[in-house]
């Protein structure tokens, strides 16, 4: 009986430290996985302390391959999800919808690039509702999902100097950040 006991009390702590572990973890500022410079790169400073200190519902890296002379993003790589990682195919087309020209400099080495998508929930008090895209989905609901997707381009070119690459929000490394609204 005094075993059955202290095994369920040390089973009821495990679960308990296990739980906090995994709350602490569930925001950009806490994830060793994506730069919070990239982060605060991209967008200005209240943005960027509102999307890193925010829990997430999910956190997906996608990375990317070279197909016609274009770097894309099919294969997810890394994710995090709460309660689980059901929105990895979601990520996933949403890191298909950009494409970015694969510039050469006539080596071998190929730049490469990795796709952030982070799942928050809808209303993040403090963000610019008009920089975001209303992603339609099969759902008729009203959006109830905030998805980000951050674009990290390794290219081994100094993009600043390919003329006419620069575009939109992206800055001289070809970095770039996208906010979408979703019907989950």
């Amino acid at each position: 009986m005094i075993r059955s006991i202290i095994l369920l009390t040390m089973l009821f702590l495990m679960g308990i430290s296990s739980a906090q572990a995994t709350s602490q973890v569930n925001t950009l500022s806490a994830n060793d996985t994506i730069s919070n410079q990239l982060i605060e790169s991209q967008v200005d400073e209240e943005t960027a302390n509102i999307l890193l200190e925010t829990p997430y519902r999910g956190f997906y890296a996608i990375e990317s391959k070279i197909k016609n002379r274009n770097i894309t993003f099919g294969e997810v790589v890394t994710e995090q999800s709460f309660p689980d990682g059901r929105w990895g195919a979601m990520a996933a087309d949403i890191a298909s919808l950009v494409e970015i020209p694969a510039y050469s400099t006539g080596s071998r080495i190929e730049p490469t690039a990795t796709a952030y998508v982070i799942f928050y929930d809808i209303y993040m008090p403090g963000l610019d509702h008009s920089k975001v895209i209303l992603l339609p989905t099969s759902s008729n609901a009203k959006p109830n999902m905030l998805a980000v997707l951050v674009i990290e381009h390794r290219n081994h070119l100094r993009t600043r100097e390919i003329r006419g690459t620069q575009t939109g929000s992206a800055d001289q490394n070809g970095n770039q950040i996208f906010f979408f609204e979703l019907a989950m």
